[in-house]
């Protein structure tokens, strides 16, 4: 990764507010969390297309809105939900010039960590059902690919074109 300096500090810190803010407003955060979510703020995960103070960014911002869920705040949304955040961002970051040329393809790393490990735990928290796991899996990851879609990819395009990150 490149020298972060006070700009990259600053947009890791703005990043990490707002992902945070949104996932913690009232009405929004009745569908950021829970086996059925739509996280708006992991949009913002496609911003890590263009520089890695979007992976400090978002990853902070999970870890502050997880700490601050409307579900009480547990260990498993702090450790794993933060590292399944992590994972993502770090993929997409580091796999860029091939998702920036298949920009269609960028959310799919989000998606991917988070059915798996989110929705492999959620149901620990939640049920006693075993087949409730495939479920969550399924569902989380279904979440994470309606806001990557249809809000990830419009944000990527907007910072791309205004050229937020200094880069084209």
């Amino acid at each position: 990764m490149e020298n972060f300096n006070a700009k990259h500090i600053a947009y890791g810190a703005i990043i990490a507010a707002i992902y945070a803010a949104c996932s913690l407003i009232p009405g929004i955060s009745a569908i950021s969390y829970g086996p059925i979510q739509f996280r708006i703020s992991e949009a913002l995960m496609l911003l890590c297309l263009f520089s890695p103070s979007s992976v400090a960014g978002v990853t902070v911002g999970c870890f502050i809105a997880n700490l601050f869920t409307p579900m009480g705040t547990n260990m498993f949304d702090l450790v794993f939900g933060t590292g399944a955040t992590l994972l993502a961002a770090l993929t997409t970051y580091f796999g860029r010039k091939f998702f920036l040329k298949r920009i269609y393809l960028a959310p799919l790393p989000t998606a991917i960590f988070n059915a798996l490990i989110v929705g492999s735990y959620l149901p620990l928290l939640m049920t006693d059902q075993p087949t409730a796991v495939w479920y969550c899996m399924l569902t989380v990851g279904l979440g994470e690919l309606v806001v990557g879609y249809v809000l990830g990819i419009p944000l990527a395009k907007f910072a791309q074109k205004k050229n937020l990150f200094g880069r084209k």
